[in-house]
Parts: C-alpha cells; sequence; structure tokens
C-alpha cells in the first residue's frame, strides 16, 4: 500500500470550503475539509482511510489493457530443439505478460507459423553466419548454439541481436519446471534480446528484464525502456554490474545471456575449482550449467583444465541433449582461451588437428535430433578455427592461413572452413594486437554500450 499524507493549501470549489488535509491510498482520495465540520469530517476521513487499507492495493505495475500488438515471425534451423506453434505463441504470451505486469501496453504474438532457416551451419562461429541466419525470413530467429556475438567469439552464449534492428538470434532455454517453475526463463531471454533490437542496453537493477543474466525474479521493466519497447523513444545507454558468486559452483550456477564474465571467471584458478567444474560436468543433472562450466575451465586455463575440456568433448555416446550439445561446442571454443593464455603447444595442436572434420570421425555421440554425423564434424570443425581465432597465437595464424588457402583440408566442407578461417585469421591478428585479456574485456564492455568506439574484426577476409 501506497499511503501519503498531504497538506492542502488551496480552497476546494463547491460545498467542501477549506480541505486541510488530505491522505491518498491508491486511487482512493480522503479529505478533511473544515466546513463538514470536525467531528463527521474526522469520522468520515477515517472511515476511508480503513476501507482503503482493507482493499488489496493495486501496485504502479497493474496490468493494462495493451495499446499495441505486434507480431514476429519466428524461425528455426532444423536441427534446434523442436519449437512448436503452440510453443512460440506461449513464449511470446508470457513476455507479454511481463510487459503488462510493468504498465507497458505491448502485446507479442506469433505471425503465421514458425519456419525452418534455410542455412547450412546451426551454431553461430562468425558474423558470416550471424549474417548468414538474419538475411532469412524472421525477426526470432532460433540456433543450436552462440559463439560469436558483437564482434568477438564468446563461448555459450544465449542470446544476440541487433542493436537497434529487426534480428535476434537465440537458443532454445527452456528450463524443467523444477529448474523454473513459472516457465518464464525463455520469455525472460526472448524479451531481453528483443529489447536489444528496440536499442536497449543493460541495465543494472537485479530484478531488470535488460540484467544480463536471467532469473525468474528478472521482471522489472523501467518507464523509459516501456517506451522503447512501444517505439516511442529510444532508451539511453545503461551500465552493468554483476554481483561476484561466492563460489565456482554459484557462478556457473548463473544463467548469462552473454557468455560467462571473463574477468570474474578468473577469480577461480585453483586446483579445487577445477576439480568442483569436473564433477559438474560429470553430473548429468547438471547440464544446463555445463557450458557455463566448460567456459569458466577455459579462462581459469591451467593444464588440468584443458585435459577436462578435450575429455568432456570426446565422452559420451548417442543423441545429446540440446544443452549437451551446446556445452561441447562450447568447450572446444574455450580451449582457444586456453590457447591465448598460455600459448601452449598441445593446445595449439588439438586445435590445429581438431579444424579437420575428419579428426571428428571417432566421436560416439550425435547432435541433438539427427544422427547426421557430418553436421556434428563440421561443426566442431569450425569451433576449433574460431578457437585457433581468438587465441591470438602467431603459430595458430600460420595455420590459419593454410586453412584459408585451402590446404590441411580435403572434404565436402573444405569451402566453409576456408570462410570460417578468414574471419578468425582477421581477429587472430586484433586480438595479437590488442592483448588476450585486453581483447575479451573490450568486447564484454562493447555488448554493455554498443556505441563504445572499440575496434573489431573485418567480416570479410583481407
Amino acid at each position: 500500500m501506497n499511503m501519503t499524507r498531504k497538506v492542502k493549501t488551496d480552497t476546494s470549489k463547491g460545498t467542501a470550503g477549506l480541505c486541510l488535509a488530505s491522505w491518498r491510498c491508491s486511487e482512493h482520495v480522503c479529505m478533511f475539509c473544515s466546513s463538514k465540520g470536525v467531528v463527521a469530517t474526522t469520522l468520515a476521513l477515517l472511515l476511508c482511510i480503513v476501507a482503503c487499507k482493507s482493499k488489496p492495493t493495486p501496485t504502479t505495475k497493474a496490468a493494462l489493457s495493451p495499446v499495441l500488438n505486434r507480431s514476429l515471425a519466428v524461425a528455426e534451423v532444423p536441427t534446434a530443439e523442436t519449437l512448436s506453434d503452440a510453443a512460440a505463441t506461449q513464449v511470446l504470451q508470457k513476455a507479454s505478460s511481463i510487459l503488462r505486469q510493468n504498465s507497458c501496453g505491448l502485446a507479442l504474438s506469433l505471425s503465421g507459423s514458425v519456419s525452418a532457416l534455410n542455412v547450412k551451419h546451426s551454431t553461430i562461429f562468425s558474423p558470416n553466419d550471424y549474417d548468414d541466419v538474419c538475411t532469412q525470413p524472421g525477426y526470432v530467429h532460433v540456433v543450436d548454439g552462440i559463439n560469436w556475438c558483437d564482434g568477438a567469439t564468446t563461448p555459450n552464449i544465449l542470446g544476440c541481436s541487433s542493436n537497434p534492428g529487426t534480428c535476434m538470434v537465440v537458443v532454445r532455454y527452456n528450463p524443467s519446471v523444477s529448474d523454473d517453475p513459472q516457465q518464464v526463463d525463455e520469455a525472460i531471454l526472448w524479451l531481453h534480446e528483443y529489447g536489444h533490437t528496440r536499442n536497449l542496453k543493460h541495465r543494472n537493477d537485479s530484478n531488470a528484464v535488460m540484467n544480463p543474466t536471467i532469473d525468474s525474479s528478472h521482471l522489472n521493466v523501467s518507464a523509459s525502456e516501456c517506451s522503447a519497447y512501444l517505439g516511442v523513444t529510444s532508451a539511453a545507454s545503461s551500465q552493468s554490474a554483476q554481483p561476484a558468486a561466492a563460489s565456482v559452483e554459484d557462478f556457473v550456477h548463473r544463467v548469462y545471456i552473454h557468455g560467462v564474465p571473463f574477468e570474474q571467471a578468473k577469480r577461480y584458478k585453483s586446483k579445487a575449482d577445477v576439480k568442483t567444474l569436473t564433477a559438474i560436468l560429470q553430473d548429468h543433472s547438471q547440464e544446463r550449467y555445463w557450458a557455463n562450466a566448460v567456459s569458466t575451465l577455459g579462462i581459469i586455463g591451467t593444464p588440468e583444465a584443458s585435459e577436462q575440456l578435450v575429455s568432456f568433448v570426446s565422452r559420451g555416446e548417442g543423441n545429446l541433449s540440446p544443452a549437451a550439445f551446446r556445452a561441447k561446442t562450447s568447450a572446444v571454443v574455450a580451449m582457444g582461451y586456453v590457447l591465448g593464455q598460455s600459448g601452449r603447444q598441445s593446445v595449439l595442436n588439438y586445435l590445429v588437428k581438431s579444424a579437420d572434420p575428419k579428426s571428428w570421425a571417432n566421436v560416439s555421440w550425435s547432435i541433438p535430433s539427427s544422427s547426421d554425423t557430418g553436421e556434428r564434424d563440421l561443426t566442431l570443425a569450425k569451433g576449433a578455427v574460431a578457437a585457433l581465432g581468438v587465441s591470438g597465437d602467431p603459430k595458430a595464424q600460420t595455420a590459419l592461413r593454410d586453412l584459408q588457402l585451402g590446404g590441411r583440408i580435403d572434404t565436402a566442407f573444405s569451402s566453409q572452413i576456408q570462410k570460417s578461417a578468414g574471419y578468425a585469421l582477421n581477429e587472430s591478428k586484433a586480438v595479437q594486437q590488442k592483448g588476450f585479456d585486453a581483447y575479451v574485456i573490450a568486447n564484454e564492455q562493447r555488448r554493455v554500450d554498443p556505441a563504445a568506439q572499440i575496434e573489431t574484426p573485418k567480416t570479410k577476409p583481407q
């Protein structure tokens, strides 16, 4: 209840006479007016206040009837976890409900039916991959994984969008009811990324939809953000700060929309931390956190950490869950973080070998919803190419030049590997010029404020 007392200094019109004071309780106003008699007025005032207290008080986030309806076309890659029309509609309805709870009159709905993306890849590793997806019909594009966004290779991204623009790329993120009782996490992800397309930046508010993490309590939309959603105004940049987690387990149990924060992850570097992360990767009940765990191991970068990454990628059999597959590809990219910080020859050798799709032929597991080993092998090889690029390692650049010229690879996928190597080589040069840590940190800051003047690699090979 919002109850305030305010003193009146003006004279009311009509028979009320001089109103000395009033109390406001939500939409109720209880006034003390001298012309009615002190006793009668006091009694009426008290009755009014009691009546106000006895009724549920509408909050400032009361639901409003939508004043603007907007339909979004949705498309998904064929290998992605199936997104039915009903599921897409439910996500958009829950996103609309969040807006209404914040008195924001916008209703989002599905335009037509969920369509199929006509692309040769299901995971984003470069701006070329991102552009290929965004040039397809649709506003919301659902893919298997995102390991590049907004200028840099980053493992385990859940959403990447044009800011501003008309393309948002997301992975399926629909935790079980036990993990997400209200079943709102995916709606928060979509609304967050939709906000980026409306020029919204991250906001340092633990309950904000535009917070860079996902939690069922992140339901707040400010008035200025609502205006941006509606297209009335363009929201200004905001800053993002994430409180440090107490333990490495707490850290990886958070849901980071744009990848684990680099500087925070670097705090966890003990053998005990590596042991904890290894245990998480061996626990199938924690699959939804595996991608965070492998990303953190890559940032830790010790020999023990890289050994666990290699072991994790190769083990397993049968069709993986979407979360497990996302973690496998993230682990390969995370090896680039290991190489960038350590320069170890063994890591370089692993990535150079892994850039050949044929090197993955003996893996026993398959991608979700498909037994197509070719798609699996190409995805992992492109992950290795991306890892070589983000490392900034001089020897990795030599390998990338060979790949770009068509050397080393002799498969049906050679042209795609060549294309990936071209971008990776440009990124490697940018990392080498800036320094690995500085490059990663600068691009994290760029995601907070896309207007920041931070040089990024060119999309097309030089």
